[in-house]
């Protein structure tokens, strides 16, 4: 790949300049998103004030806004698609956090820690609702509601597929898992609000990289995992779940049977709602003494260069329109790619 700063100064070049729309998409969209959470009563207007005390990259909000105003949107509808798409980005991410477990979001508690899973259910729920809502303000046209009506139920389908397999998924099935998670939530943004994507090619080459983008983000995340010393006692918080994470796939797929046969034990018994926690700690730890050992971090360190290699190839061939919509997302996935893989 060329130079890493090379390529995003090449990039970022595209972004235009001087308009305020996009200088300050951002903290449009949050202040919209803090409106929207105080209109709900409690508990959902604590459990969402909460959730969005810290609004994230807003990478998904940024590429709706700029593909609504690429396709002649005024700043205020272009503002609402932002809003809509971010909307159905944190209900994502708090039904998420059910699913997993997770007590922590972007630093903080969870909703789902520290209001219940019931109310974070509800607070996703109703978060899907308001970006309907939202969409409509943006557009009244019947494909860009259809295409977030396609959205929720891809991402549903791609959440729950997750908790389908009976054995350690696969680095296959981790990246089909990643294209139906995040590749969706890509799209949307840009192939909801352009009528430029009604045509078949162009759509099929945006989604074709937007889903490539989906992979890479997806193995830079599995990368970040690990810490560096990834020999310390305490296994990673993928590994201690035994979460889908590329370089355990590649560890698993490393092991004879009878070894694989117990770590897909430990899989079920740790990561499967349905199946009775029978396996010890100290057989995962265990496995971790020889996933450290192993060349798996090494091996997935290669694969996620590859594929953000992949995603970039993709990116040089989009037309122009397309590349000045997706550029905040593929300069971030460059410079954070970069980053992550140093560590490593």
């Amino acid at each position: 790949m060329v130079a890493v700063a090379a390529r995003i100064n090449s990039i970022t070049t595209l972004t235009p300049r001087g308009d305020t729309a996009l200088e300050n998409c951002k903290e449009r969209i949050a202040d919209r998103l803090l409106g929207i959470a105080l209109q709900f009563e409690n508990p959902l207007r604590d459990a969402c004030t909460h959730h969005l005390g810290t609004n994230g990259k807003m990478l998904r909000g940024q590429l709706a806004v700029r593909a609504a105003l690429a396709d002649g949107a005024d700043t205020n509808q272009a503002i609402e698609w932002g809003v809509a798409v971010e909307l159905l980005h944190n209900a994502t991410l708090v039904h998420d956090d059910i699913c997993d477990m997770d007590e922590t979001r972007r630093g903080r508690a969870s909703v789902s820690h520290l209001f219940g899973s019931q109310v974070a259910l509800c607070l996703g729920d109703a978060l899907i609702s308001e970006s309907y809502a939202a969409a409509r303000r943006y557009t009244r046209r019947r494909e860009t509601l259809d295409a977030l009506s396609m959205t929720i139920k891809e991402l549903a389908q791609g959440q729950a597929s997750e908790f389908a397999c009976n054995h350690y998924p696969s680095v296959e099935r981790c990246f089909a898992i990643a294209i139906r998670k995040t590749g969706p939530l890509f799209s949307l943004p840009v192939c909801g609000a352009l009528r430029t994507y009604d045509s078949s090619s162009v759509a099929g080459s945006t989604k074709k990289y937007l889903n490539a983008c989906a992979i890479a983000f997806q193995a830079i995340n599995d990368l970040a995992n690990f810490d560096r010393r990834v020999s310390s006692a305490n296994p990673s918080s993928d590994f201690s779940r035994m979460r889908p994470n590329i370089a355990i796939s590649l560890f698993a797929d490393s092991l004879d049977t009878a070894t694989r046969r117990d770590f897909d034990a430990l899989y079920r018994s740790l990561a499967q709602p349905r199946h009775e926690a029978t396996c010890s700690q100290k057989l995962m730890e265990q496995f971790w003494i020889t996933f450290s050992g192993s060349v798996a971090l090494r091996s997935a360190l290669s694969l996620t260069k590859l594929e953000v290699e992949t995603a970039d190839r993709l990116f040089e061939q989009l037309e122009k329109k397309t590349a000045e919509v997706v550029s905040p997302l593929h300069a971030w996935l460059l410079a954070t790619s970069e980053k992550t893989c140093s560590l490593h």
